[in-house]
Order: C-alpha cells, then sequence, then structure tokens
C-alpha cells in the first residue's frame, strides 16, 4: 500500500501564517483563478505568469465576510461593528511569482500592504504569510470595503507587559484591577503572567501554531458565586500558554456558561493580538 502525502506548507520563522482550503481551481489564457476558503470564502484571480495583476472577489457578503473575519483573527485586528455598508467591488493589487518545492510563492501587494501567498502544486491548499507588521489594518481593512461590509478596526486598549516582551489588546471599556481584568459588570475575567522560557504548550488539549508563537489551551467546568442573584453559576475558566524561545505568557480567562457566546468570541479576539518578542 502506497501512502499518500498532503504537500507541507512553508512555515516561515516568525510569520503569522493563516491556512485556507482550495475549494475551485482552473488555469487557462494566462489567468489563474482559485476560491480560498477560511471561514468563508474569497475567489482570487491570478493574471499573468511571473509578475501581473491579482483580483480579489467575495462570493458573496456574507461569505466574503466570513473570511475578512478570518483575515482579521490571522493579523490580530479585530473588527468593530458596521459603520457605513457599501457596494462590493473587486480588490485589485500586483503579485510577483517564485516557484519553489511542492508550492508556487505570490507575493502579493495591495498598495502599501503585502502578504504572500503559497498555492500547493495539487492546488488543494493555499496559505497567507504575513509580510510586514504595520501595515495589518490597512490590509483587512481593504478586503472589509472590497465586500461591501464598512466595517472598521475596533478601539481597543493595548497591554503592554514585561517591559514589551508581551502585548495583547483588550475592549477600551475593561477595567484591570490587582492584575486581574474584567468587563464592565465582571461577568469574565482576565489574569496573566508573563515568565522566562519554559511553559509547556504541549500539555495542553488544544495547541495551535500560529506560525510566530506557539499556543495552547485546555478548558474546565467550575460555579461561580452569583453576588448579585445569590447561588452558583455554572461557569467555565480557559487556561492558556503561549511561548517563543525568549519568552512565555500564562493566562487564565473564566466566564459563565450563560455568557459563553459573546464571550468566546472576544477570547478569540483577545488571543488572536498577543504578540510574544521573538529572537531577530
Amino acid at each position: 500500500m502506497v501512502a499518500l502525502r498532503r504537500a507541507v506548507a512553508p512555515a516561515p520563522s516568525g510569520r503569522r501564517t493563516l491556512h485556507t482550503t482550495v475549494t475551485g481551481w482552473y488555469a487557462l489564457a494566462g489567468v489563474e483563478r482559485l476560491v480560498l476558503r477560511a471561514g468563508g470564502e474569497m475567489l482570487v484571480e491570478l493574471i499573468g505568469d511571473e509578475r501581473g495583476e491579482v483580483r480579489f472577489d467575495a462570493i458573496d457578503r456574507e461569505r466574503g465576510a466570513g473570511f475578512v473575519d478570518a483575515m482579521a483573527s490571522w493579523l490580530g485586528t479585530p473588527l468593530g461593528p458596521a459603520s457605513a455598508a457599501g457596494v462590493p467591488c473587486v480588490l485589485r493589487g500586483t503579485f510577483a511569482r517564485k516557484a519553489t518545492p511542492g508550492w508556487d510563492v505570490y507575493r502579493i501587494a495591495i498598495g502599501d500592504a503585502s502578504f504572500a501567498l503559497h498555492i500547493s502544486a495539487d492546488h488543494t491548499q493555499a496559505v497567507l504569510v504575513e509580510a510586514w507588521q504595520p501595515f495589518r489594518a490597512a490590509l483587512v481593512t481593504a478586503f472589509d470595503r472590497a465586500i461591501g461590509a464598512g466595517r472598521l478596526p475596533a478601539c481597543r486598549d493595548e497591554l503592554v507587559l514585561a517591559d514589551g516582551l508581551a502585548m495583547l489588546s483588550i475592549p477600551t471599556t475593561w477595567i484591570s484591577d490587582s492584575g486581574r481584568i474584567t468587563d464592565p459588570c465582571a461577568r469574565v475575567g482576565l489574569e496573566l503572567r508573563v515568565a522566562t522560557p519554559g511553559g509547556r504548550t504541549a500539555s495542553m488539549r488544544h495547541v495551535i501554531d500560529r506560525g510566530d508563537v506557539r499556543i495552547g489551551w485546555r478548558e474546565e467546568s467550575f460555579e461561580d458565586d452569583d453576588r448579585d442573584r445569590g447561588g452558583a453559576r455554572p461557569a467555565r475558566v480557559r487556561d492558556l500558554v503561549a511561548a517563543t524561545p525568549l519568552v512565555h505568557v500564562a493566562a487564565s480567562y473564566s466566564y459563565r456558561c450563560e455568557d459563553a457566546p459573546w464571550a468566546i468570541a472576544e477570547w478569540e479576539r483577545i488571543v488572536s493580538t498577543l504578540e510574544l518578542a521573538r529572537a531577530s
């Protein structure tokens, strides 16, 4: 029996990656067209050979918004509510192509922002790789404007920990008191600890290799005392360890089960913004 092996995506050191599935592909007369799926879907057209024009077009607004949400998570740039929805349009940019073993690598430029698009030789996988951090918000906003959603990066407060060894962002309305961060109604709580390397992500139930940092987390149940209504309420706590060769962060995030829909969504936004120092 011959075991089939899927191509393994390159993992550039210190770069955030977004893995997508290619659900449709064809090439004809110098035009390569493919559909990327991650959260939602986005149609990509590559016109030219070694260099040329790239076009991004949402399949529809709903699926396009899902893809942009995945991009926002990939780049740690949470989006706020729609402020002024517009007419969907095609997002245009340029590319330069380079062939590597098992993968075609397209360096995509959209205005001042850029990223790399790795497409597997069998056209089943594609990986977006961050190129330049300062233009994260501009890139996500450009894609969101193209689908006509009209969202802007959410207003958030940045927390800088251990003299810049770790950073993340939280909603501007949240409160920090004696090392514990809570929402205004104290329904969820976040505690953070920064230490030298040694955190064991492998011992966690869920492990994510984001490209720039390795993250592990697990979730457990407990009962939370309700001081307002009395009694105990079912609750959950998520313990996280994120590590690079220079530093690791341990975090605990607790919430009541009745708040799960919005509390988990905010947890995902906070984790997406986490940045850890890396060796240059």
